[in-house]
């Protein structure tokens, strides 16, 4: 399949990049520290370790672009994105009967469905804990999002229908929830006000769409079919597209949720124009930059 030329034009190692670098590592570390004192089996860790932790760089980027000072806070709220993040991934490949995840057996093969199951549910605790450190606000937004996650999972496997509209219900809802909280917290963390706080979730959200929408793009084989959750749907549109004539290309599926993104991101530097030209530009470059990261 032919790579769009948005994603090739992203920067290799551009500003998000190398701040996320940085975020990976704070963020691995202080996920060390809120599970030291669980006894979670070495696949479960190992799972919960391996992400890229885009979530979580968000969550701590809007924390300091939007000038925050409470980096304890934010570090504990991104912990909590990114292991939401690692609980939907064994649910969807339990739902999906993916078998590898990351070149690994996925959790529920590795250690049978039943605990796999168990351990999800136990570590859905970890996160609500970790928003109540932080106000009634942060643990509302964490079951509100929780709540779209489940039922955009309800929709994916309600009647088959295929539209445009059924499509983007399920990768805002499955995605780009999580990407705005992420985003939001860190508004939160940074103690901006409503105003910012909506205009971080809504850069998220965006933010979430144009890394669905590029990854189901990326999953397609020659042939045009995909796999994983919404990929197969995004076939099935893209092929009756073009039997009707009607069809939307490769590129402008790329391009438009990227550039929303953008958009999103330059009304959050219109809120705060102070905002150092180093986190503008990660604000401005992480959504192509993420659709980048998934070409290596």
């Amino acid at each position: 399949m032919a790579t769009s030329s948005t994603l090739l034009l992203a920067d290799q190692d551009g500003p998000f990049q190398r701040y996320l670098a940085t975020a990976r590592s704070d963020i691995n570390d202080h996920l060390r520290h809120v599970l030291q004192d669980r006894d979670l089996p070495l696949k479960i860790d190992a799972h919960i370790m391996g992400g890229k932790r885009l979530r979580g760089g968000l969550t701590l980027l809007l924390h300091d672009a939007l000038d925050g000072n409470d980096r304890p806070a934010a570090l504990d709220l991104a912990a909590a994105v990114e292991i939401a993040h690692s609980i939907c991934l064994i649910i969807d490949d339990m739902l999906d009967g993916d078998m590898e995840r990351r070149g690994e057996a996925s959790v529920h093969v590795d250690l049978g469905v039943g605990q796999a199951l168990l351990e999800a549910f136990d570590l859905l605790s970890v996160p609500y804990a970790l928003a109540s450190g932080h106000g009634r606000d942060a643990v509302g937004a964490f079951a509100s999002v929780h709540h779209m996650i489940v039922n955009g999972a309800k929709i994916e496997l309600s009647a088959p229908d295929t539209s445009w509209e059924r499509y983007h219900a399920i990768i805002s809802r499955k995605t780009g929830e999580l990407f705005a909280l992420s985003a939001a917290y860190g508004a939160m963390a940074a103690g901006a006000g409503p105003t910012a706080v909506e205009g971080a979730r809504e850069y998220g959200m965006r933010c979430g769409i144009a890394y669905q929408v590029i990854d189901d793009i990326l999953d397609m084989d020659h042939t045009g079919e995909s796999r994983g959750c919404s990929g197969p749907m995004l076939s099935r549109l893209l092929r009756a597209g073009t039997e009707r004539g009607t069809d939307v290309s490769i590129d402008y599926l790329c391009r438009q949720p990227i550039d929303e993104a953008r958009k999103a991101a330059e009304a959050i530097i219109d809120i705060v124009p102070r905002t150092v030209p180093r986190l503008r530009s990660c604000l401005a470059g992480a959504p192509a930059e993420m659709a980048r990261m998934m070409l290596r």
